[in-house]
Order: C-alpha cells, then sequence, then structure tokens
C-alpha cells in the first residue's frame, strides 16, 4: 500500500510539474544589424492569450514585463515598443477592462552599440485561457550582438 502510495504521489508531482512548465509562449530574439534594434517575437498557443502592461495591476492578472541586462559597451535607447497592439475586452474573472494578445506578440528594443556584447532578455508574464490561468514564469533569452 505505501508504494501505491508512493507510486501516486511521484506521478501528481511530474504531472502537476510538467502542467506547471507550461508556459504556452515560444519566444524568439533577433538582433537586427540594419536598425541596430532587438526584435523579440512570441507566438501564443491558441486558445490562450498573454497581457498587455495596458492593463491595470490592480485587477490581476500579471502583464508581461521586460528586463533588458546589457554587456558593457551596449546602452537601451528609447523604450521598448509594443508593435503589436492589443485586444480590449471586460473580463468577469477580474472585474475589469483588461488587455491581451492572442496569437501573437512583437516587440522592439533600440540600441546603442560599441563593439560586441550579449543582452540577457527577461520575460516575465502569465497565460490564461477561458477557464484557468498559469503562474507567472520568467523566460530569460540571450542575444549575442554584433556589429557588420
Amino acid at each position: 500500500m505505501r508504494g501505491l502510495v508512493l507510486v501516486f504521489c511521484l506521478l501528481f508531482s511530474f504531472f502537476s510539474t510538467a502542467f506547471m512548465a507550461q508556459n504556452h509562449v515560444s519566444w524568439r530574439a533577433n538582433w537586427d544589424s540594419k536598425t541596430r534594434s532587438i526584435k523579440i517575437q512570441g507566438a501564443i498557443d491558441p486558445q490562450w492569450h498573454l497581457y498587455s502592461p495596458k492593463t491595470k495591476g490592480d485587477l490581476g492578472p500579471v502583464p508581461l514585463t521586460v528586463r533588458f541586462e546589457p554587456s558593457e559597451g551596449i546602452k537601451l535607447k528609447g523604450n521598448l515598443i509594443y508593435e503589436s497592439e492589443p485586444i480590449a475586452h471586460h473580463d468577469e474573472n477580474f472585474g475589469g477592462m483588461v488587455f491581451t494578445w492572442e496569437k501573437e506578440v512583437n516587440l522592439s528594443q533600440n540600441l546603442k552599440t560599441k563593439g560586441e556584447g550579449e543582452v540577457i532578455i527577461t520575460l516575465n508574464y502569465m497565460v490564461c485561457d477561458e477557464t484557468r490561468c498559469l503562474p507567472p514564469i520568467d523566460k530569460k533569452i540571450t542575444l549575442k550582438i554584433s556589429n557588420p
């Protein structure tokens, strides 16, 4: 009996960890040396959505935040640009107006560079579908920056 309980606990732990680890967004970042900007694309799984920073923080959903950690000789120029316009709708679950992206989100950040280096990008966000939300997660991307 004890062995059965142990197996059940291990299976529960495995499946709950696998479920929680699903983030439902595939991220890609590229350095565009012509425009001197980082391009970030997020492909969002069908039925899921990601919250825009336009969503008020006191409603409950955790909106996307992006942090950049550039190496020496690389500096951010201007603010992060949200190229994809979020969809606004009233969400009964959160009791207010939320702004979400579905299918994809595109962002860009201009840089000033002196030589080569790297930028560590940390994306913090949560995703929801119509019945549940997953806990917020951090996704880190390390991007090499080089000048032609």
